[in-house]
């Protein structure tokens, strides 16, 4: 099942037949694992998002008692994913009490947070990075401390211009350690003090820090999986484990109001309806009623329609606009350019006006002679998705 109207976001065929391998009851996940590998051959033949899902699937397929050549190749990839996730959490626990000993308050997002709390499993989730989300008014604080222990910037503008083009930035250390710092938890800024409210304590080794709790995190994993930089296939799993293993904790109507109060119901509704179509996820069907009744403002629906119909390649002012947008209505005295022309330049690193007018001269001209802005189109300032 592969809703039309998010391609590009939701998984196709192939892959919600692993996610039905790796995620239901023992005969309709090993009905979905032989389907699979009808389909396709085997474990040979997957893209990358399958791939990082697969250390998942060895779990439950191992855990109902399949002992065929190809869940044993399946367990290796589970090995190396268990290693590599375990050096992450030796890495993240001294980043983690640096926080802490600085007296900056840390919550833990994305992959570290979901393998702890949910997955309940060190190497079923494979991770990249360790994500870190600090209070918006630290953020200065954090980047310094972590600037003095020896990370740095994967991009090169400074800090105070990456805090108004993007809502992370991606630091790497000397020996190649990833971090990405977060001052929010998605693209789209808004206030988080409701998350931080509510945050519950987590553990990464020795080091004492704070997660989403499971409304919250539920929300931020059908956002994030479902925005410009989602991460198809990986999400719904996410999603999934964390209904399995806290559904009884879900907050519906906080979840359902902070779609709205974000304005991202378009965004919101779609991924709920895919859980609960695909994999009977327990979604109310009043909060469903709840979120589709939000009339969603123009930019919103602006916004929308950039996800629904990009490409790969696909141009994003759309999503520049709303976050520029976003940031002004926030705080006008914050520091973001005044006009969206400004904050296109710093984007795009234009370093003058005159440059800048004969960009979006070249750029106009490619819009109307090929219905976009560039065959490879304009990237976002971005942090890493990887975990």
């Amino acid at each position: 099942m592969k809703p039309a109207e998010h391609q590009s976001c939701f998984p196709d065929e192939q892959q919600e037949l692993v996610l039905r391998a790796a995620l239901l009851d023992r005969e309709p996940a090993i009905e979905a694992w032989e389907r699979w590998k009808a389909l396709t051959g085997g474990i040979d033949r997957h893209d990358q998002a399958t791939f990082r899902l697969l250390p998942l699937l060895y779990r439950r397929l191992a855990g109902f008692g399949l002992d065929e050549p190809q869940v044993k190749r399946l367990k290796g990839v589970y090995r190396h994913a268990w290693y590599c996730n375990q050096r992450l959490f030796h890495e993240a626990e001294s980043v983690l009490q640096s926080f802490e000993a600085a007296g900056i308050p840390a919550l833990v997002l994305k992959g570290a947070a979901l393998t702890q709390l949910y997955y309940l499993d060190p190497g079923a989730r494979p991770m990249d990075d360790l994500d870190v989300l600090v209070p918006p008014d630290r953020a200065g604080d954090a980047f310094e401390m972590l600037s003095r222990s020896g990370w740095r910037q994967k991009t090169g503008e400074a800090f105070q211009t990456a805090r108004f083009l993007n809502h992370a930035t991606g630091l790497v250390d000397g020996s190649g350690r990833e971090l990405d710092l977060h001052w929010n938890t998605l693209w789209q800024p808004a206030s988080e003090d409701d998350f931080w409210a509510a945050a519950i304590p987590i553990q990464v080794r020795d080091a004492s820090a704070l997660a989403l709790c499971p409304t919250d995190q539920l929300l931020h994993v059908a956002l994030h999986g479902t925005g410009w930089f989602g991460a198809p296939v990986r999400w719904v799993a996410d999603a999934m484990k964390i209904l399995q293993a806290a559904a009884g904790e879900i907050d519906w109507d906080r979840l359902a109001a902070a779609g709205a109060e974000r304005h991202l119901t378009l965004q919101l509704a779609p991924a709920l309806r895919y859980l609960r179509d695909a994999f009977d996820a327990p979604v109310p069907a009043e909060t469903m009623a709840r979120i589709e009744a939000v009339r969603p403002r123009r930019s919103e629906r602006l916004v929308q329609s950039a996800l629904e119909n990009r490409t790969r390649h696909g141009n994003t002012y759309a999503l520049q606009w709303d976050r520029w947008r976003r940031l002004r209505e926030q705080d006008p005295a914050s520091g973001v350019p005044q006009s969206f022309v400004t904050y296109l330049q710093a984007s795009w690193r234009v370093p003058t006006r005159r440059d800048m007018a004969r960009r979006m001269a070249r750029k106009g001209l490619q819009i109307a002679r090929h219905g976009r802005s560039h065959p490879r189109g304009e990237p976002i300032a971005r942090a890493g998705e990887g975990s």
